[in-house]
């Protein structure tokens, strides 16, 4: 974005083209970005230096917030993780005792409540870090951050 103009930019019919700048000069003038008797070239000059300037910060912002929600977390380790509880819970009609139930609940309780929303979010704070690799390295953070994963939720998951 560091060499953003929107003279570079594609239009869909080249046409277009003029209509386009003529609505961002005019948007530019409406903000109060430019003068009102500012030309076009100036306007268009103004929103280059706008979308260099703020336009990484921009994405830089939405990049900071996670996909999924802690709540989305909880929904994804309940149906990970319930059902196997659950299961020990009906064995408790078949002698399985007490004890080991409570510990198995406990301990799917932790998995639902912390390791699944950890996973996620360290998950994608390594992907978020890497997104400017490319090839090998690229390749590599995300093989990394699959095994990462499945090692966290098999590993949790073994009796």
């Amino acid at each position: 974005l560091s060499d953003f103009t929107v003279q570079d930019c594609v239009c869909f019919l080249d046409s277009d083209r003029p209509i386009v700048y003529g609505n961002i000069a005019d948007l530019m003038r409406a903000k109060g970005l430019v003068p009102e008797d500012a030309s076009e070239e100036v306007a268009l000059q103004a929103f280059d230096e706008s979308v260099r300037t703020n336009l990484p910060f921009a994405f830089a912002f939405s990049m900071t917030r996670f996909t999924f929600s802690y709540t989305d977390n909880l929904l994804i380790g309940a149906f990970a993780f319930v059902p196997a509880c659950l299961d020990r819970w009906a064995g408790l009609a078949h002698g399985v005792p007490m004890r080991v139930f409570a510990v198995d609940a406990l301990n799917t309780l932790f998995r639902i409540l912390a390791i699944v929303p950890l996973t996620f979010a360290s998950m994608e704070c390594l992907g978020s870090c890497s997104l400017h690799w490319r090839g090998p390295q690229e390749w590599l953070v995300v093989v990394f951050a699959l095994v990462l994963g499945l090692v966290i939720i098999i590993g949790c998951s073994s009796e």
